[in-house]
């Protein structure tokens, strides 16, 4: 009977270990995920040849990915008070803006992944451990900085909001409004 609950006990710890090794990113994962500076010339589309050369297309198709063309060094300012600006205890927004393609998936998770893409500057929201980037979390537009004519190509839920030039769009999510 103690063997039982011993046996048990070290079969849900060890899982838990698998399963939360699973889903912990480290930095390393973190650049083979995100990081592509200089841009690749690959051709196009960047995004289907970029998701498949990166591992995000098995066994399903990832269905949203940034890639940041800019140094590491720029990354890693963003984890401190330097470059960033502390969101909560774990994530930073980067205080400036870097380029950055972000591909979407187009239609279903499965095969084959196809792509769009969008490259532009934005600001980079990044879960940080130890100083580190573990993990991409949103790339920002500053509604502020949008030329009337982008403002109009958003989809906002409330298109209201777009007066106000602090109002910020979190991407890839569909379009959300925050303060």
């Amino acid at each position: 009977m103690i063997f039982k609950r011993v046996g048990l006990g070290l079969f849900i710890l060890v899982a838990a270990v698998v399963i939360l090794g699973t889903f912990a990113q480290t930095y390393k994962d973190f650049l083979k995920q995100h990081y592509d500076h200089p841009k690749s010339s690959v051709g196009n589309p960047y995004c289907n040849t970029m998701m498949k050369k990166r591992g995000m297309t098995k066994p399903k198709c990832k269905e949203v990915n940034t890639f940041i063309h800019t140094k590491k060094n720029n990354i890693i300012a963003v984890c401190t008070d330097e470059g960033g600006i502390a969101i909560d205890d774990r994530l930073q927004r980067s205080k400036q803006k870097y380029l950055v393609t972000n591909c979407r998936i187009k239609g279903s998770l499965t095969k084959p992944c196809e792509y769009s893409e969008d490259t532009s500057p934005r600001h980079l929201v990044t879960a940080c451990e130890d100083k580190l980037p573990v993990h991409q979390w949103w790339t920002i537009y500053i509604m502020g900085s949008l030329s009337q004519k982008d403002r109009r190509r958003q989809k906002v839920e409330n298109p209201s909001l777009l007066r106000d030039p602090i109002q910020v769009i979190l991407r890839p999510e569909k379009a959300k409004m925050k303060q």
